[in-house]
């Protein structure tokens, strides 16, 4: 009986720490996703107003958005899936993608 009520003891402890950490995990992990793609953005628009655009480290950075924003729709898509209220930042993160968008088309122009 003392090992029952152990092992039962066990499994609410745990389920109860899964559900308080894991709660918040999609929002985390978008919100995450988010800073990436603007920290990506911004080093690409860097390269781009420095004329330093089709150096190595520009091309870097351009792969590396190109990564992210494509990483970020999935992100995006999983988030929302496993946590509906987040489809309402979806109209956020369509910005934060247009605007990885423009910042390669401008290392072109």
């Amino acid at each position: 009986m003392d090992r029952l009520l152990g092992t039962l003891l066990g499994v609410a402890i745990a389920v109860a720490i899964t559900w308080a950490t894991s709660y918040r995990f999609p929002e985390r992990l978008l919100r995450a996703q988010n800073a990436r793609v603007g920290t990506a953005i911004a080093a690409v628009e860097g390269h781009n107003a420095d004329g330093t655009a089709f150096t190595p480290a520009g091309r870097r950075a351009r792969v590396e958005l190109s990564y992210e924003l494509t990483h970020h729709l999935s992100v995006l898509d999983r988030a929302a899936t496993e946590d509906p209220r987040l489809t309402s930042l979806k109209d956020t993160d369509d910005v934060l993608i247009d605007d990885g968008y423009t910042a390669l088309a401008k290392a072109w122009v």
